[in-house]
């Protein structure tokens, strides 16, 4: 090894060293954020879509019976406050 060599190899160390994050399913890169990829941009589209029906659901069901959705939401919110 020349004298340079282990200074060298301590700063390549250093620049290659990447920040783990979310249980190792996600690497941010040195230079920032690249963006998300194809698959995990299908799968949030979804989960959208998924939490759009449900609410659409639920403001159907509420306009439907505004007493009964009156009356659970009560229930909810003091089931909330007592625990």
């Amino acid at each position: 090894m020349r004298p340079s060599q282990p200074l060298l190899f301590k700063l390549t160390a250093v620049l290659e060293t990447v920040k783990k994050t979310t249980g190792g399913r996600a690497w941010q890169k040195p230079w920032g954020f690249s963006g998300f990829t194809p698959t995990q941009k299908r799968n949030r589209a979804k989960q959208l879509q998924q939490e759009h029906d449900v609410m659409e659901a639920l403001r159907q069901a509420a306009a439907a019976e505004p007493a009964a959705a009156a009356k659970v939401q009560q229930q909810a919110h003091r089931a909330g406050s007592s625990s």
